[in-house]
């Protein structure tokens, strides 16, 4: 796996909760946001966000310090080592082919499962499925198919900056972030008449 970690210059972060919270939202991955910030600020990572997701570019740090420190930040469900590709058919398809054949070891069966918030992507998620598992099976040798208990899953998100290609989910803290709930103050009697 270690390989497979030196691939991958981004990290993929889901949001959970964070996306059931309407008109707050916003201010629920700000928090979360600036709560990675303080987490990773001896690093040299950048942190963005779009909608539903953040990404960590890893500008060269070591994957397994930041995953290690993600693993207890809360407000995150799971996360992912990850590829970005452009747009490109062809080009996801090599990020795609890259990705598992840096798993470690070796898998014997996969599936893709393809998301696209993006739907000027002109391509549907299902036909990605096909076209990027053909790819994959053509270049790898005693690699199958498994739609229903893969060795791996090949997920892909076809987002509007690019798309990112990922093989790993890591489970997270889960919960909100740190620091948007309010305070809370309990107080107990002992007395005869106390409610």
């Amino acid at each position: 796996m270690d390989q497979l970690k030196q691939q991958y210059e981004f990290i993929l972060i889901r949001l959970g909760e964070i996306a059931l919270k309407g008109k707050n939202r916003k201010h629920f991955e700000v928090q979360l946001q600036e709560n990675l910030k303080m987490h990773l600020k001896d690093l040299d990572v950048r942190i963005s966000r779009t909608f539903g997701r953040m990404y960590i570019h890893l500008n060269g740090a070591a994957f397994d310090e930041v995953a290690e420190r993600l693993k207890h930040v809360f407000g995150i469900t799971s996360f992912s080592p990850a590829i970005k590709s452009d747009l490109e058919l062809d080009h996801i398809k090599q990020a795609a082919l890259k990705a598992v054949l840096a798993v470690h070891p070796q898998p014997k069966t996969f599936k893709v499962r393809v998301k696209r918030p993006n739907k000027s992507f002109p391509i549907k998620s299902s036909e990605m499925n096909g076209e990027l598992g053909a790819h994959i099976l053509v270049n790898t040798e005693h690699l199958t198919v498994d739609v229903h208990n893969p060795d791996i899953e090949v997920a892909v998100e076809i987002r509007e900056e690019g798309a990112y290609i990922m093989c790993q989910r890591i489970p997270g803290a889960g919960g909100l972030p740190v620091g948007t709930s309010g305070k809370v103050m309990l107080m107990l009697s002992g007395g005869i008449d106390s409610l």
